[in-house]
């Protein structure tokens, strides 16, 4: 294994799917065209909108594995993995749940366009800022119960989903599992991104000695919402590979083994670590 062409695309999502997937879909095309293996995409990628319209889209999932027929949101990214023999990373996918609600789903596509992973988002976001954003996921949400992992060009890969960041816990889990690398597309709020995203991220990686791939959402969504984008690659030393700023975009980034050797080398800190069950309650 000597590396892995990873390509992260940055999108400014509305109520509007087709224009969402088209500003998707040229951005991933120009990524492929310029060598990227796999495509990673932010969370609501499709929509970004009230829940009415996320419920009218919303699609219950093939099972993992299966190249069963999907609904038209994952036919189009089927369709293009195998167009564009790439995989696929679409963060925040409106899995369909009941009449009220839906899952958060992170999905692995292959190069054939089969559903190789889908993990439903763990922790559910709830703020009330000062700047007047106010967002319930619970709401309207089911939570999922599981922890998720895939693989891909020898690479581990672990799911999470935006709101997961900020418990540490599931990625030093993720870690233990043998992940490689940690991704977490999302759409960060532009006051609560400003003062926690690139911390939270670095400590991530920094922490679990990973690569980590953020793709972000970025810029006004309508409504009052506003990302902060900065979608991110990060090597396993904390170090920033690839940040894409404040408007929509792609970048490609190459992962490799070598730097985590170098850094799990350096440092064996998830060594040194005693055993959990001796610590106080």
């Amino acid at each position: 294994m000597t590396g892995w062409t990873v390509g992260v695309v940055q999108l400014q999502s509305t109520g509007d799917v087709a224009a969402n997937l088209a500003q998707a879909e040229t951005l991933i095309r120009q990524a492929a065209a310029a060598g990227a293996e796999a495509l990673f995409l932010p969370e609501g990628f499709a929509y970004l909108g009230a829940l009415a319209g996320r419920l009218a889209i919303a699609e219950a999932l093939p099972p993992v594995g299966s190249r069963a027929p999907a609904g038209p949101l994952l036919s189009w990214a089927q369709h293009l993995a195998q167009t564009l023999k790439v995989e696929l990373f679409l963060g925040g996918f409106p899995e369909a749940l009941d009449s009220a609600r839906t899952y958060n789903t992170a999905l692995h596509l292959d190069r054939h366009g089969r559903l190789t992973a889908a993990y439903r988002k763990l922790h559910l976001f709830s703020v009330d800022l000062p700047d007047g954003t106010r967002l319930d996921e619970g709401e309207n949400t089911g939570a999922g119960e599981q922890l998720v992992l895939t693989e891909s060009d020898g690479f581990i890969v672990g799911l999470s989903i935006c709101y997961d960041l900020r418990f540490p816990l599931l990625f030093e889990r993720q870690r233990m599992h043998g992940a490689t690398v940690l991704t977490v597309p999302s759409a960060f709020t532009e006051s609560t991104g400003r003062a926690h995203w690139h911390p939270l991220l670095r400590a991530r990686a920094i922490e679990q000695q990973c690569w980590l791939i953020a793709a972000a959402q970025c810029g006004d969504h309508g409504a009052g919402r506003r990302s902060y984008g900065h979608s991110l690659v990060l090597d396993p030393w904390g170090r920033v590979v690839l940040d894409l700023g404040k408007a929509p975009a792609v970048g490609l980034a190459t992962l490799t083994e070598s730097a985590l050797v170098r850094a799990r080398g350096a440092l064996p800190a998830l060594a040194h670590r005693g055993p959990l069950s001796a610590l106080p309650r």
